[in-house]
């Protein structure tokens, strides 16, 4: 089993490996390599020095696929083909025939690992796929300006996310698509907040809050929010999907 990078090692040691990309606070965040010593490497996404998202194992010739959840591998499947495959996959551009493009990992033909998709109507992604899904951390972009950043899974909104529309802020939990609990900031300044049915909430501020511009994904998760039942019922606006 590959180490386990946020227990054996800090985020660079030359006795342990060396990491590669950004860092936030001294701990690796955002996409990047790990080198580990024993010439293996991980190549994805991590958050606060562990591996978060989806990432790729180099394992000699060999090549894993990996999803992780905060330092934790929820899913691991080997690529076929190993490495030659993984690096002819790399940097792939994909033109469909309504005109939508792909650029990223590819491999056998599916969107795996890190990508950018844009579609003819203005719409963006960017963030990673799995099995030709989005699937792990992204940032949507609609074409009427709606923007949602967070987690994805089998192509559709699922965990923690931020959506920001002209009508208001979206910020909590998403299950297959719908949000499901959190809290909604009206541009009115009216706040919504609890679980959510049809974009119904429940009301647990009569005054406004401030939510900071600033505010980002990475941010949002580690705040979570519990939600309230037994509140009078609010529609919110519609979201885009």
């Amino acid at each position: 089993m590959p180490p386990e990078l946020e227990h054996v090692c800090g985020y660079q040691s030359d006795s342990c490996g060396v990491a590669e990309g950004g860092f936030v606070d001294d701990k690796r965040t955002g996409r990047g390599i790990y080198r580990f010593v024993n010439a293996d490497r991980y190549e994805g996404q991590f958050l606060n020095g562990k591996r978060d998202g989806i990432g790729f194992y180099v394992e000699g010739e060999r090549v894993f696929v990996e999803e992780w959840d905060d330092g934790i591998r929820i899913n691991r499947s080997e690529i076929p083909g190993g490495l030659k495959a993984y690096e002819a996959g790399k940097n792939r551009r994909h033109e469909y025939d309504n005109k939508d493009v792909y650029v990223g990992m590819m491999i056998d033909g599916k969107r795996v690992g890190f990508g950018v998709e844009r579609f003819i109507n203005g719409e963006t992604y960017e963030g990673t796929f799995l099995d030709d899904k989005r699937h792990g951390k992204g940032i949507a972009t609609y074409a009427n300006g709606d923007v949602y950043e967070g987690k994805f899974a089998n192509g559709l909104k699922d965990g923690p996310g931020l959506y920001r529309s002209t009508n208001g802020r979206f910020e909590g939990e998403w299950r297959a698509g719908r949000f499901t609990l959190g809290k909604v900031v009206l541009s009115s300044g009216t706040v919504l907040e609890g679980e959510s049915n049809d974009s119904m909430f429940g009301i647990t501020r009569a005054e406004p809050q401030v939510v900071a511009p600033g505010a980002t994904f990475d941010a949002l998760r580690k705040r979570p929010f519990q939600g309230r039942k037994d509140l009078p019922k609010q529609k919110g606006p519609k979201l885009s999907q």
